[in-house]
């Protein structure tokens, strides 16, 4: 997961940069975090996910000062559960 980008040359993007020069420049700092080998588009409660899968939930949530209340385990809509943030 990409954590922080940093240009060589000091300068602010409102957008999505297109310009292939300006991104050359771009030093991206990952964090790895330990995946999952089980399918998560069954679950249909919080605490059914895999533990790792749970630690990643928190690590975002912690990362960007936002509880999470909802998580995507397949492509439709009814593939939303929901995650308590009391």
């Amino acid at each position: 997961m990409a954590t922080f980008l940093r240009f060589a040359v000091v300068c602010s993007f409102g957008f999505a940069v297109a310009d292939l020069e300006k991104l050359k420049a771009v030093e991206v700092s990952y964090v790895t975090l330990p995946g999952w080998k089980t399918s998560i588009g069954a679950v249909t409660s919080y605490g059914e996910l895999p533990e790792n899968c749970k630690k990643y939930v928190t690590f975002i949530e912690e990362y960007l000062k936002v509880p999470i209340e909802w998580v995507g385990v397949g492509p439709g809509r009814e593939s939303m559960i929901r995650k308590d943030v009391a």
